[in-house]
């Protein structure tokens, strides 16, 4: 029989932390600059998702820092959430794209640059012309105020909830 592999995280004299010794430096870190971050409003990430404990098959969970606000109880600085990382939400592109006034083609065109295609990917299979994905593309990041196209998937990474909703 295969054991179950040990959850990625436990609790030390009170505190979260890692089983394995690097990332349980990364959470720290992320929790310890959450706490430090005075001038950063409530609910942002100080840096990207910590990998958590990958087992010997690449299985894996993810964690995210998030700074607690003023409201927050005595000695909390920062919630962590901690997911699976294919149960992780997919960024919520129509209400992204509703906050930037995007028009329903812009979205379904940011919604194949999201999934990673070139902008000929992207007009193909929207059914378009390339010229046409590229003046979606052009406008997408005029609205929403990016200079290229990787700083546009960042503000929509950004943008996602921390949780799957259930």
């Amino acid at each position: 029989l295969r054991r179950p592999a040990p959850p990625p995280l436990r609790v030390v004299q009170g505190r979260l932390a890692a089983l394995d010794p690097a990332q349980a430096a990364l959470l720290g870190a992320a929790i310890a600059e959450a706490a430090a971050e005075e001038g950063q409003g409530f609910g942002v990430p100080p840096r990207p998702t910590i990998p958590l404990a990958s087992g010997p098959d690449g299985t894996g969970m993810i964690a995210t820092v998030i700074r607690l606000g003023q409201g927050a109880p005595q000695g909390a600085a920062a919630a962590v959430f901690v997911q699976h990382p294919f149960a992780a939400p997919a960024a919520p592109i129509e209400a992204f794209g509703a906050l930037h006034g995007l028009t329903p083609a812009e979205i379904r065109c940011l919604g194949e640059i999201a999934l990673g295609r070139t902008v000929p990917e992207a007009a193909a299979a929207l059914g378009v012309g390339v010229a046409t994905a590229r003046s979606h593309v052009h406008q997408i990041l005029t609205k929403t105020g990016a200079s290229r196209q990787p700083e546009l998937i960042r503000m929509l990474a950004a943008f996602a909830p921390p949780l799957r909703a259930e």
